[in-house]
Formats: C-alpha cells, sequence, structure tokens
C-alpha cells in the first residue's frame, strides 16, 4: 500500500453511478453536521467497516474488542466471498428448520429447547416463510449488497490498494434435486439483471481447470460478478486509514458493563476497570452482542449456532480452485486465498447437535471436486478445522438502526451474511447517526421490526 492511500481512500462518500442501488448520490447529502464521540463494541467486518465509515465522516471514534486482532470471531471464517448473486439470490446460508430429532420433533436438545426466547424465534422463523414474506425479504437483501458491493468495490479500486481477489464463482448443482431449490432465486437475479451463466464442461473446466473429471455435475451456474476477496486484508486496510484519521482501536479490552446513556465499563488485562462515556455506542458484536445487550434490558431476537470452516495448505496449485466453488446440494462453498484453501459450510449446527459429520462432509466434497489439490492429512499438513458463532435473525437480516435505549445503536445479527452486509451496513449506519432518512427499501432492518 502506497503512502498516499489514506488521501486516495476518502475521496469516495456516494454511491457510484455504476451502481444497481436505487438511491444514487443520497448519502453525500449526510456527511456534515454535529461531530459525536462515538464508541463501537466488536472489530470484525461490521465494526471495522462502521469505525471507518464514521471516522470518514469526521467522528471521533474508538474501537474496543476483547480479542488481540482484528476479524478473529466469525469474521475470521469468512471463505472472501462476495458480491450481489449468490449470498442473496436465494437462501443459501441461512439456518434450515432444525431436523426433526428432538424435543416436539424440532431441536436435538431438550435443554436448548427450553431456553427464553427459543420457541418465540422458531415461531417468527416460520412466519416469515411465505412466499411474500420472502419476496421483500430477499429484495431487502439484495439492496443491502448492492450497497456493500459499492462500499468495497470502490474501496478496492484506489491506487496503491493491494488486496487478494478473483473473479466469478461457479455454482455446481449435484443433480436435478439440486437444482430446483434455487429456481426462485435464479428468477430473482435475472429479474434484477445480475449475471448468471449456465455452463457447459467445456466452459467449467475453462474457468476452473482442477475441477474433477470423476464427479459430474448436472448443472453448472457462473456468478461473474461475485468475487473473492482476502476480507482480513480488506479490513487491515480499514483499520490503518481509520487510525490515521484518529480511530482508536483499544484491543485486549472487555465491555464489562453497557450501560444507557452511552456509558461503559471497560477493563484491559489486569489494569483497573475504567469508565467512558460516549455520545453513541454501536453494537457490532455479532453473537456476544444479545448478552451484551441485556445489561440495558434488551432482548434481541438473535440465534447463535456455529458453523464448521476447513482451511488447508494448496499442495497443488494445478488442481487448486482459481477462484471460488459452491456446491449448492450440500451448501458448502469452496475458496482459494493466497496458498490456502477455504472450505466453508453453511449448515448451521444447532445446539445439542453433533458437528463431526459436517467436518467429514467438508474434507469429502473438497475432494470431490478438487482432489490431491490440498494438504489435508499428516504431520505436514497444517490443515485446520475450527467452528464459529454467527448470530441469526428470524428473517435473515440484520438489525440496523436505533435500540431504542437512548445513545445505543446497532448493527448486528448478519448470521452467516457479513460479508455481503456489513459494508453497506456500516454506510447506512453512519448516516442514520448523521441523521439522515432510511431509504424506504432498507427500512426493514430497523430493529424495532421485532417489536
Amino acid at each position: 500500500m502506497h503512502d498516499d492511500s489514506s488521501l486516495t481512500l476518502c475521496q469516495f462518500t456516494q454511491i457510484s453511478s455504476n451502481s444497481n442501488y436505487p438511491t444514487i448520490g443520497s448519502w453525500q447529502r449526510y456527511t456534515q453536521g454535529t461531530k459525536l464521540r462515538v464508541a463501537v463494541i466488536g472489530a470484525g467486518v461490521a465494526g471495522i467497516a462502521t469505525a471507518w465509515e464514521l471516522t470518514t465522516d469526521g467522528h471521533t471514534v474508538s474501537v474496543f474488542d476483547k480479542a488481540s486482532g482484528i476479524a478473529e470471531g466469525a469474521s475470521f471464517a469468512s471463505p472472501g466471498w462476495v458480491g450481489l448473486a449468490g449470498l442473496t439470490g436465494w437462501d443459501s446460508v441461512s439456518p434450515n428448520w432444525p431436523k426433526k430429532v428432538g424435543p416436539g420433533g424440532l431441536t436435538t436438545s431438550a435443554g436448548w429447547w427450553g431456553r427464553s426466547g427459543t420457541r418465540r424465534w422458531l415461531s417468527a422463523m416460520k412466519q416469515y416463510n411465505t412466499t411474500a414474506q420472502q419476496t421483500a425479504l430477499f429484495a431487502t437483501s439484495l439492496d443491502l449488497a448492492a450497497l456493500s458491493v459499492d462500499r468495497l468495490r470502490q474501496t478496492l479500486s484506489q491506487p496503491g490498494v493491494d488486496v487478494e481477489r478473483s473473479q466469478g464463482i461457479m455454482v455446481l448443482m449435484r443433480s436435478d434435486a439440486d437444482v430446483a431449490p434455487y429456481a426462485s432465486g435464479l428468477q430473482r437475479l435475472k429479474d434484477r439483471e445480475i449475471k448468471v451463466v449456465e455452463l457447459d464442461p467445456a466452459g467449467a473446466k475453462k474457468l476452473e481447470p482442477g475441477l474433477s473429471d470423476d464427479t459430474v455435475p448436472a448443472a453448472r451456474w457462473w456468478l461473474p460478478e461475485d468475487e473473492i476477496i482476502n476480507g482480513r486484508q480488506w479490513l487491515s486496510l480499514l483499520k490503518t486509514d481509520a487510525m490515521r484519521r484518529g480511530c482508536v482501536f483499544q484491543m485486549n479490552t472487555s465491555v464489562i458493563t453497557l450501560h444507557a446513556g452511552g456509558r461503559l465499563t471497560l477493563q484491559t488485562g489486569s489494569q483497573p476497570r475504567q469508565e467512558q462515556v460516549f455520545d453513541a455506542v454501536v453494537v457490532c458484536a455479532g453473537h456476544q452482542g444479545a448478552a451484551l445487550l441485556g445489561d440495558v434490558g434488551l432482548t434481541l431476537p438473535l440465534l447463535n449456532m456455529n458453523q464448521c470452516v476447513l482451511s488447508a495448505p494448496i499442495r497443488d496449485p494445478h488442481f487448486a480452485p482459481v477462484s471460488g466453488v459452491f456446491d449448492a446440494g450440500h451448501r458448502i462453498s469452496i475458496t482459494r486465498t493466497g496458498q490456502r484453501i477455504r472450505a466453508s459450510s453453511a449448515t448451521g449446527i444447532w445446539p445439542g447437535q453433533d458437528a463431526e459429520p459436517v467436518f467429514k462432509q467438508l474434507y469429502q466434497v473438497l475432494n470431490d471436486w478438487f482432489p490431491g489439490s490440498a494438504s489435508l492429512h499428516g504431520v505436514q499438513s497444517c490443515a485446520q478445522a475450527w467452528q464459529t458463532t454467527c448470530a441469526f435473525t428470524p428473517d435473515g437480516l440484520p438489525l440496523v438502526g436505533a435500540s431504542g435505549t437512548p445513545k445505543i445503536w446497532l448493527n448486528l445479527g448478519f448470521g452467516a451474511k457479513g460479508w455481503t452486509h456489513a459494508p453497506g451496513a456500516a454506510r447506512l449506519m453512519a448516516n442514520l447517526l448523521k441523521g439522515g432518512p432510511t431509504p424506504e427499501q432498507l427500512k426493514g432492518l430497523a430493529p424495532s421490526r421485532f417489536g
């Protein structure tokens, strides 16, 4: 990165004329006004993007996270898949309705089923499964993703910015049964003039030469406008630029108590606790947000679920993916970042379920599509397998806006779509703090929608 990157990044504050987002140019209007002292809780993609947007607006921003580095939670596990098509056109990453193997035929854990709020969350989720509701939800999801794409691509296109990225995602359907659930999403994308290209075997091999000849899909879709980026590199870019503008990152710092009125009780390592007061507090704490907001009597409609990720070094680049592949039937994405391959499952682990079958499936799917590409076994493999926790709302959209408690704002509940929605939500959050109106098509993100 060149030394003048902070100058180039500050040059854009509105949506480009090439964006599909319908409120072109409206954001610039609210970049002047009262400068606030703002606390951002959480240093994942939502927190860093929010801190950067607020800092570019001229606010004095402090970021707090109990981890020692940025993006060490759910944001670390992201496959880096961004764009308008794959994660917004269809419901490829939201929780499936729980399997009928537990109490009441709904869950695997009686203890979980009896927790406060669980039945209410499941009931609300079921209510959103109507055609009319789904149509509206996907429209909002696409609008927010369009704003995210604009924020991402404008930063990535600035002179001197060096972030690993590759263009295009391939969706593979193992059988005709895999195609059917994605038909409605395909139509939604076509209605928005978002490109989806059906490939023949030769076309697929040209784009992904490492694809196995032994696993033959029933259908292959190419999403040319989606891409894979190295998310941690992008967040490091934003963090550096925010710090040059005066943003302070206080890592290894826990928010012990969140108080109404913008007061925080903080503890850094073994140091004595301290109190700080802010004009606004934006909670971007992901799956930890619900517990934190309980301090001020807020009950959020969030369900924490684990998802499984496998990462391994590339053994033979000729057999590795060029960009990214999504196995539609198993809901597993395979992406390449640098010298590593990452396989991520969108199958949520319901409380009480065993994650081992999902990890086995990750290994199997990676071997099915790209055999021999990764060092998966042996003492020299350096393969890593872990679970990450994501917080889901019943309708699959994040909570962005005023909490209802003075000076406390929310930007969380992204589920497994943080990289798809968080950059756009951060810009929306920044404009809300300026007193700007919410665009009509994004009013469905307001936390008040759940009562």
